[in-house]
């Protein structure tokens, strides 16, 4: 059983364990697009890895945030907000969504983008490179 005092310190190890796992996954998906003209990427592969970047960083954001709650909100906010606060990973998902079709979408007709060539790494430079939305 779980008392009330304990609260914090739960909501700090599943929060920590969200943080540690969800950065690891940022951190390799920003390894590959660092190394997206060493590794070929074309333009579709390069805009996955940067939205994949911003999702699993987002969700590491969140359980920040948490832990932040949990560490300083005292047993009460940790049972209360620190846990409940994961249902922001909803409405993420969702802005994130609608940020993806649009960027899949001038992808896909090739308006409004702006292409950089990655760095290659003593490779010849290559056209698959960086493509930002403008």
């Amino acid at each position: 059983m779980i008392r009330n005092s304990q609260t914090p310190l739960l909501m700090q190890i599943y929060s920590g364990g969200v943080v540690a796992v969800f950065t690891v996954f940022a951190l390799m998906y920003w390894n590959a697009y660092r190394r997206r003209g060493e590794l070929g990427l074309d333009a579709r592969q390069t805009l996955d890895a940067r939205l994949n970047i911003i999702d699993n960083g987002g969700i590491a954001l969140i359980g920040v945030l948490s832990v932040a709650i949990a560490t300083f909100g005292g047993p009460l906010a940790a049972a209360v907000v620190a846990g409940p606060i994961y249902f922001l990973i909803g409405p993420f998902k969702f802005a994130l969504g609608s940020y993806s079709a649009r960027a899949y979408k001038r992808l896909s007709v090739g308006a409004d983008l702006r292409v950089r060539p990655g760095p290659t790494h003593g490779s010849a430079p290559t056209d698959t490179g960086d493509i930002s939305p403008v």
